[in-house]
């Protein structure tokens, strides 16, 4: 049981920057990404029919008891699934409007993740707010992320969150926007910026001089030094399209209004380098 969980990728609004950089979450994989209520309880997994909580251990006996009594249907399915196990007596956050009766669930995912969620009509599927067939870009996954914020504040307080879900061969991403996160989601989605399917963080404030500073030298080093070509006519402009990259791999968006920074910058490292 102990390898279940690495099939799910769970991302808080700055994880979601680091797994495209990664090239862990590739838009052109994705088969359908959808947004659905985050109901407030405790996942658990159902095997068989066998009961494991998030941490994969046992569910405690009460739990069984109650589940077995109140939901065979749950028992008796021939589907392996997670559900939400949750109701006015198991709202941990605190987000008990969204549950009906004392004792309620949701079934929220396939065991393996395939997507559509066929299930027995039986069984109470968590509600499904929207469908993207078409994220082929990571422009649609940062659009398809903004749509959560905004559902999320369409729905109100009564709910604890929404999760968008991105299905890919390999593993299921899902990005849990939620009252305790919204404000970060907010501002970590409104200073991307994608271009040409590339991820860009562009900064509130102006680039780091550090980081300019360590690029250059970088580039000065490796692309001249180390090659045994003089730097003395070297200038800004000679390297400005290599620093672009350099920094853009690093999350930030050179400019052209970063132009007389950079250049008194490059001035300071190309004078102490042609100093040593």
């Amino acid at each position: 049981m102990s390898g279940l969980r690495k099939y799910v990728k769970v991302l808080v609004p700055i994880k979601i920057i680091n797994v495209i950089r990664r090239g862990e979450l590739k838009p052109n994989e994705i088969s359908v990404a959808v947004m659905q209520i985050k109901y407030d309880g405790s996942n658990i997994l159902k095997i068989g029919k066998e009961l494991y909580t998030r941490h994969l251990n046992p569910v405690p006996l009460k739990w069984r008891q109650i589940i077995s009594s109140r939901f065979p249907e749950i028992i008796s399915s021939r589907h392996n699934f997670y559900f939400e196990f949750g109701g006015k007596c198991n709202a941990p956050a605190g987000y008990t409007d969204m549950w009906e009766d004392e004792w309620d669930y949701r079934v929220i995912d396939m065991y393996d993740y395939r997507y559509p969620l066929t299930i027995e009509p039986s069984l109470k599927v968590v509600e499904t707010l929207h469908e993207a067939w078409d994220i082929g870009t990571y422009e649609d996954v940062v659009d398809f992320l903004r749509k959560a914020v905004y559902e999320l504040e369409r729905l109100g307080t009564r709910y604890e969150g929404v999760v968008v879900k991105f299905y890919t061969p390999r593993k299921l991403f899902a990005a849990k926007v939620k009252w305790g996160n919204i404000d970060e989601w907010k501002e970590i989605l409104s200073s991307i910026e994608t271009i040409e399917n590339r991820v860009f963080i562009l900064s509130r404030e102006s680039i780091p001089a550090s980081e300019i500073r360590q690029h250059i030298h970088k580039i000065l080093v490796e692309k001249y030094l180390s090659r045994g070509i003089d730097i003395a006519g070297v200038s800004v402009g000679d390297i400005w399209k290599e620093l672009e990259k350099e920094l853009g791999s690093h999350g930030y968006r050179l400019s052209k209004t970063d132009g007389k920074r950079v250049y008194e910058i490059f001035k300071h490292v190309k004078k102490s380098l042609l100093m040593q």
